[in-house]
């Protein structure tokens, strides 16, 4: 489960610039970039990396080769991009997926930080019923399990039957 498919260019959190300087670097890496082949570069849907590459056209950084079917449309460089692209490189030479927007990345750390299911006393003590240990150790293992976040988390069961942590 990750955030949202964006479906539109705004719902990226991230700015237009930086995807066409990334998708140039794609372009000119790729032995026949194809709107699919950047896209799957990308890690972006395909109407979206259309709508980029679709800019870099306009900006007569890249032409279109050959244009069969949706996805299919094949592109190649020009001069004016390989310029551009020689400025990027020495800029920053990322090359790699899109990323996600701090916002997103937030998000999913903090769903992350919480466990489906978390561990309650009775689980620990069966999963260590081999070892003889304090009830105190019983406790911090307990804590340690669910991590700090959820401890300390007013949803969790371990939270609510044991406070001491």
């Amino acid at each position: 489960m990750g955030p949202p498919v964006a479906e539109e260019m705004a719902d990226l959190g991230i700015a237009e610039a930086f995807l066409c300087d990334l998708a140039i670097k794609h372009v000119a890496m790729l032995p026949e970039p194809t709107t699919n082949s950047v896209a799957d570069r990308l890690h972006l849907p395909r109407a979206l990396t259309e709508e980029i590459l679709e800019k870099l056209y306009r900006e007569k950084l890249i032409e279109v080769r050959l244009q069969t079917a949706v996805g299919s449309t094949r592109y190649s460089m020009l001069d004016r991009g390989w310029d551009r692209l020689q400025r990027l490189m020495s800029i920053c030479g990322y090359s790699g997926a899109a990323p996600v927007s701090l916002n997103d990345y937030a998000h999913m750390m903090r769903l992350q930080s919480i466990p489906s299911h978390p561990a309650s006393m009775e689980t620990v003590r069966a999963a260590f019923h081999d070892l003889i240990l304090p009830d105190s150790l019983f406790q911090t293992l307990g804590c340690v399990i669910n991590s700090a976040a959820l401890a300390i988390s007013d949803r969790s069961p371990w939270h609510r039957k044991n406070r001491r942590c």
